[in-house]
């Protein structure tokens, strides 16, 4: 028999309800032939059965017993998809719930803030990302449109009201927290990757940069709302997604690969054993100024920025 899929992904979709916050979503019908050999094809009904107007379907590829649709709708509302026979019998079915594309997230004060913070020059990178959220909500790449989570347009606002901001990646589709991809195969970002924050820049690129890495470090965590993180702090390599560079460890130790990503422990107490004792000093104390700011736990990440993964905030 039948069944609905997410595309791409393959997680099955049967008797779900999914929410759709863009015109269109992409479905895979998996053992789309009848017993007679005909191709399925797809019927659109509202809670009452009766035809939906104004949703669409156009056929993708076919891969073995596997039809791709997208599945477009002008109108909101919820309709019920059905694999259907050439003779009307229904093989599965799911519900989609058109809601139109997204207005931004945030607030309307942090939207408003984060694009002009983007358009004067005080968040550097990622502008095309952040201008296309906050004009339609989304962010649109090959692999599935991108939403930001409420949250960072709260940090967004809040780092870039202190001092510039120069981001070196947030929005990638399906790579973790930058993208967790969605049931309606969307994907929201709750991250960014920081190469600068005001005069210091953050990387420990062959072991140096040190003093300017841990204050960059400090002076984002005292600029940050209220709110739960979690970080990914810069390790030492010669290169960026290179070799960790043990002798030179400031932060928690990276013996192996296999170390980094690796959870620093205690998860939530300010005080992480971190190798550099001055760089424990300096962030213990940015991490006790205020109890609203907690982390939720801390590992090692890039050579060449510090990940700032936003769980809660609020400005």
């Amino acid at each position: 028999m039948a069944n609905f899929q997410s595309s791409p992904g393959g997680q099955r979709l049967s008797a779900k309800t999914i929410t759709v916050t863009r015109p269109s979503i992409d479905l895979a019908l998996y053992g789309c032939l009848d017993f007679n050999g005909q191709e399925l094809g797809l019927a659109f009904v509202d809670a009452g059965g009766s035809p939906f107007a104004g949703v669409t379907a156009k056929q993708g590829k076919l891969a073995g017993d596997t039809r791709t649709w997208t599945v477009s709708s002008s109108v909101g509302g919820k309709v019920r998809v059905e694999a259907r026979t050439k003779a009307g019998d229904s093989w599965d079915w799911l519900e989609l719930v058109f809601t139109g594309a997204p207005a931004a997230a945030g607030s309307s004060a942090d939207v408003a803030s984060v694009l002009d913070a983007v358009n004067t020059g005080r968040i550097t990178g990622c502008g095309n990302q952040i201008r296309a959220v906050c004009k339609q909500g989304f962010f649109e790449t090959p692999q599935g449109n991108i939403t930001l989570s409420k949250p960072m347009f709260a940090v967004l606002a809040a780092l870039s009201g202190v001092a510039r901001l120069d981001l070196m990646s947030m929005m990638r589709y399906g790579h973790g927290f930058h993208g967790q991809v969605q049931a309606d195969g969307s994907a929201v970002c709750s991250a960014m990757d920081i190469q600068q924050f005001g005069q210091f820049p953050i990387n420990l690129i062959k072991g140096e940069n040190v003093d300017n890495t841990i204050s960059g470090i400090e002076a984002l965590i005292r600029a940050l709302p209220a709110g739960l993180y979690a970080f990914g702090l810069t390790r030492p390599s010669l290169h960026a997604q290179g070799d960790p560079m043990p002798d030179k460890d400031v932060f928690l130790p990276v013996k192996t690969r296999a170390d980094i990503y690796k959870v620093g422990f205690p998860v939530s107490n300010p005080t992480p054993k971190f190798v550099n004792p001055k760089a424990a000093q300096i962030i213990n104390a940015a991490l006790l100024q205020s109890t609203t700011v907690r982390i939720d736990r801390m590992f090692e990440d890039g050579p060449d920025h510090v990940h700032l993964q936003v769980l809660q905030a609020s400005n």
